[in-house]
């Protein structure tokens, strides 16, 4: 009975739609990302520029890594069948546990070593098989890259480089960052981290700077984000014979609200529609397939994320405003590193709460609480006492916040006003 209630075509459809966003790992397919014209253009500059490489920064969620994967593939490929890809793309992502050692022998480990210097005939091996006991220093890196990178173009990506927290080992990249600029050594790395500046991924070593093309990663703009949608759909409508889809200007406007310019969120909220209105056999994704999408999505929300939003809201009292408070900062406007000031959730405040021109003094207390521990540390604060700002330390927790209230109806969809 299931299969008849559930045919193989439902499936497929279903399948087809899952491979049409990608909302649980980085982007690895050109034909699926969207937007970045700009840090596209920087990425490729840093890599024909001799002696340049690239730091790709930004908070999290903003798809840095996924740009770092696709930097090779922005780049034309032979058009012969059988030839090799252009670019060696070794990827490696730091630990709380790596240091400079480790990165670099996991680096040569990703590198195949060939029989042939043509480097088209059988890997017999990793040039990490050709490294000695003895601790990697600069000057070894620098060999061996300059070896590689005369056989072979070599873009190397070190990822979620903020997390490498020896001291030392933050040191020696830089000075080997410094010094393959220095020799012109033709191969590219590109540090990938999660920060709002350069010093704060690089402070060890000012003058490297100089060499790092800086490519700063800043949430997406309303049309990248509807441009994600677009591609998605196009991507499904391309590999489903017998059933097309298109979504109404108001639900890609509400999905590109609920995404607050991340693209993880656009990618979820976009699938689930799709799964929502293929369900329903309705080619036309409408505004009800997107609630239906954030009810689904809601569901699949990481346990870190549940316990801290938890945390948040926490209370004895059954008139507690914390969860109000929280909601209108989601929704709050931010600069483009999500920072927001206590005026910027008036506003949603205001609304959510069907009461005009609430005072700062009436939550700013809620707003000191969510940056300590007890209430999860949900939101950090920067400036003085006269400019204080905050901003979510999850990212990905404001989309989560205002999906959750829709979903328990704790607030009026209107009070979002999506832009369409």
């Amino acid at each position: 009975m299931a299969d008849e209630e559930n045919p193989p075509s439902l499936y497929n459809r279903i399948a087809i739609a899952g491979g049409a966003f990608s909302p649980s790992a980085p982007i690895s397919r050109v034909t699926l990302f969207a937007g970045r014209h700009q840090q596209i253009m920087r990425s490729i500059d840093a890599v024909y520029r001799r002696g340049q490489h690239g730091i790709i920064f930004g908070e999290r969620g903003v798809g840095k890594t996924s740009m770092a994967n696709l930097i090779a593939d922005f780049i034309s490929r032979s058009d012969k069948i059988d030839a090799p890809p252009r670019f060696l793309t070794p990827r490696v992502n730091c630990t709380a546990s790596s240091d400079y050692d480790s990165i670099w022998r996991e680096v040569f480990g990703r590198i195949p070593y060939f029989e042939n210097s043509g480097q088209t005939g059988l890997a017999i091996g990793n040039f990490a098989s050709k490294l000695s006991d003895t601790k990697l220093d600069p000057g070894a890196v620098q060999n061996l890259l300059e070896a590689i990178s005369s056989q072979r173009d070599l873009i190397v990506v070190i990822d979620e480089f903020d997390r490498l927290r020896d001291s030392k080992s933050r040191r020696l990249m830089a000075d080997t960052l410094k010094t393959l600029s220095d020799h012109s050594i033709d191969a590219t790395i590109f540090l990938v981290g999660v920060a709002d500046t350069v010093d704060q991924l690089i402070a060890e070593h000012q003058s490297v700077a100089r060499s790092m093309m800086q490519i700063q990663m800043q949430r997406m703009e309303n049309d990248e984000i509807k441009e994600i949608v677009q591609k998605g759909l196009d991507r499904f409508n391309s590999q489903s014979e017998d059933f097309q889809l298109h979504a109404t200007d108001e639900a890609v406007g509400w999905i590109t609200t609920l995404a607050r310019g991340l693209p993880h969120y656009a990618h979820l909220l976009a699938q689930k529609a799709c799964y929502a209105a293929i369900q329903a056999e309705e080619s036309e994704i409408s505004l009800g397939h997107v609630m239906q999408g954030v009810s689904s999505a809601h569901d699949e929300i990481h346990q870190s994320t549940l316990s801290s939003y938890g945390a948040a809201i926490y209370s004895a009292h059954k008139n507690a405003t914390l969860s109000d408070t929280l909601v209108a900062c989601a929704l709050a406007d931010t600069d483009s590193l999500g920072f927001f000031a206590p005026r910027d959730v008036q506003k949603p405040l205001s609304r959510i709460r069907k009461k005009e021109a609430l005072q700062i003094a009436s939550f700013s207390n809620h707003l000191e609480e969510f940056c300590e521990s007890k209430r999860g540390t949900v939101l950090e604060k920067r400036g003085d006492k006269n400019r204080i700002r905050y901003r979510f330390t999850d990212s990905l927790m404001a989309p989560f916040v205002i999906m959750r209230a829709l979903a328990e109806g704790k607030i009026d969809p209107n009070v979002l006003n999506p832009t369409t």
